[in-house]
């Protein structure tokens, strides 16, 4: 799975938001806070959240994802409106799940556009990056409220939350781009 919206709050009614829009058909994830998702999980959930899918292009089809997000941000403007004003609601973010690759340096580029549009819209932006798996590439789920994937955590910056992050650069200006060292 490519890219997720997920939204999170100490106090968000994630059941009343969704009851207002029509998002329904596109949620990965629903969790509340003071629950578990089964009677054996060892912790409760901190916070409630939703998981949306924004993109299911693979890790390593990072443009598909971009594309996907663009059209899914215009499309669902007033829901995403109306979600960064919901109460409880404290965090949003976009979240790109990206393969890693056997380069030197990795960089992927995000669109000014598109970076303004999120930020219109109160989104954050998190890279979430992945191990290349040569089987199935699918095992890692950025839909997760963030506790673990099969074994695997992801490497993942929310860039609106860097300072004094050792390993993530983030260029602005008129051509936007993330930049995302291996360390």
């Amino acid at each position: 799975m490519g890219c997720v919206l997920r939204a999170t709050g100490s106090h968000f009614d994630v059941d009343q938001y969704l009851a207002q829009v029509q998002l329904s058909a596109l949620v990965l994830k629903v969790w509340r806070e003071g629950k578990r998702d089964w009677p054996g999980q060892k912790n409760v959930y901190a916070s409630s959240g939703v998981s949306i899918l924004v993109s299911d292009h693979v890790f390593s089809e990072v443009e598909g994802q971009i594309e996907d997000a663009s059209t899914f941000l215009q499309k669902f403007a007033p829901e995403l409106r109306l979600l960064a004003t919901f109460p409880g609601v404290e965090d949003i973010v976009l979240d790109f799940g990206i393969e890693d690759r056997d380069v030197a340096a990795q960089a992927d580029f995000f669109p000014t556009q598109l970076l303004q549009r999120m930020g219109e819209l109160r989104i954050g932006l998190v890279v979430s990056r992945y191990p290349r798996d040569e089987g199935v590439s699918s095992a890692s789920d950025p839909a997760s409220d963030g506790r673990s994937f099969e074994g695997q955590k992801p490497r993942s910056h929310l860039l609106s939350r860097v300072e004094g992050a050792t390993d993530v650069t983030r260029v602005t200006g008129i051509d936007a781009a993330v930049i995302i060292y291996q360390v």
